[in-house]
């Protein structure tokens, strides 16, 4: 409030340490907002993980007032579990125990462990599931499982793969397929 005639206007400052001595973005002449509550946005992002701090003050053009107590908030480091790509198997394979390999996805952030899971199915829908198989990340660009179990000779089986680390998810991989041999035939002549 003022005893003035002028206009308020607000000033905000934010900044990385608790005495202002490193002001990360000033906003001047904000307008004072309804019923005695401002809201402003900043026009830049903050990129750089940890504790901010903010104040604010009026003033009229001829007077200011003092700042206000600081507050502050933690921006967190954001977790990013990017999609697997499924890499194989894809087309016509020449076994009923396939090994499953993806491109493994970005990781970044305090994401903690993430492991890969494969959902084969029978159709390319969630669905049609009939297997989860599930792995911690490679330490290298890719990430394997073998199957564990047969799959049916002369059979075409969908895939795909998503990285969870129990909290977060990533999207699901697009769809892969692959076909099975067909069964061996007797051999034997006479």
């Amino acid at each position: 409030s003022t005893s003035g005639v002028r206009p308020l206007y607000l000033q905000f400052q934010l900044a990385s340490d608790s005495g202002f001595q490193t002001i990360a973005h000033n906003a001047d002449r904000i307008e004072p907002g309804p019923n005695g509550r401002t809201t402003y946005t900043m026009n830049v992002a903050l990129s750089n993980p940890g504790t901010y701090y903010w104040r604010s003050r009026s003033f009229d053009g001829a007077n200011t007032g003092p700042w206000s107590a600081a507050a502050s908030f933690t921006l967190a480091e954001p977790v990013i579990i990017d999609t697997p790509i499924p890499i194989a198997p894809v087309g016509q394979i020449d076994t009923i125990t396939p090994q499953f390999q993806v491109r493994n996805g970005r990781i970044a952030g305090p994401a903690g462990p993430v492991i890969y899971r494969f959902e084969v199915a029978t159709l390319p829908d969630a669905g049609a599931v009939a297997a989860v198989l599930s792995t911690s990340v490679g330490s290298g660009s890719t990430t394997s499982i073998a199957s564990g179990s047969a799959a049916p000779y002369a059979t075409t089986l969908y895939w795909r793969a998503y990285a969870t680390n129990g909290a977060i998810e990533s999207p699901r991989s697009a769809w892969a397929a692959f076909r099975t041999p067909n069964a061996p035939t007797g051999g034997g002549g006479t």
